[in-house]
């Protein structure tokens, strides 16, 4: 009995230690796939942790980080995307079996995003349908925007100066300046565009809010996190 019991400690161990190596892999396996459909970018990398690796099948997890390039968010594409989360609970029949990344509930949610002025003015072509052949400039000031308005054939010249704003966990641009090299259509420029939604975090599969978008040069950093404000 005592040697039956030994053999039986024995194969619980190595059960034990094999979870603790193929479970971390597979997760994160079945997280990238989920992200990759969900960020349109197949440049994705996850990571997740949980000791004892066992309760990942409970859908437990101590940690999970998760990296993507060239990732999609409401159509924007973003250049880097950085998504941390600790203590978290996720759907296991979402992960396993429809291939998607659903946080039921976790301590901490941070994300990070990067976006550059080539993808800034992709986002706002895309958003405004007007304004053709964008280049954007960004500092810490402003953002510098220089394009085309199409009239009767040609193209006008069109200078805007804004900044992005957080409103209701939306990032929006906002104009503050407007030129253009016409007549009829620089005594309405201010009334062409109105605030622009680039990104809404409430179609996001988990819960974060806002904390800050901010200007660098050549490229925006957006953050948040799941903190509530009292």
């Amino acid at each position: 009995m005592f040697k039956g019991l030994t053999i039986l400690g024995i194969f619980i161990i190595l059960l034990i230690g094999i979870g603790q190596i193929f479970l971390p892999a597979l997760f994160a396996n079945r997280l990238t796939a989920a992200m990759q459909t969900r960020l349109q970018t197949e440049q994705v990398v996850s990571k997740v942790e949980q000791s004892p690796a066992f309760m990942m099948l409970l859908g437990r997890f101590d940690t999970i980080d998760i990296k993507a390039e060239n990732a999609a968010l409401n159509k924007v594409q973003f250049d880097e995307l950085d998504l941390h989360v600790n203590k978290a609970q996720l759907d296991l029949q979402q992960i396993l079996f429809a291939q998607r990344f659903s946080i039921q509930n976790a301590e901490e949610i941070s994300l990070k995003g990067v976006l550059s002025e080539q993808q800034l003015a992709a986002a706002l072509s895309q958003k405004e349908n007007k304004l053709q052949d964008v280049k954007v400039q960004v500092t810490p000031d402003r953002i510098h925007i220089q394009g085309g308005i199409p009239l009767l054939g040609k193209s006008i010249s069109v200078t805007v100066e804004g900044r992005l704003i957080m409103d209701q966990n939306h990032i929006l641009f906002r104009m503050e300046k407007v030129d253009i090299k016409n007549a009829l259509l620089g005594k309405m420029g201010s009334n062409l565009f109105n605030d622009l939604v680039l990104v809404d975090l409430n179609k996001l599969p988990f819960d974060v809010r806002l904390t800050k978008v901010e200007q660098e040069d050549g490229k925006v950093i957006i953050t948040a996190d799941n903190h509530k404000n009292e």
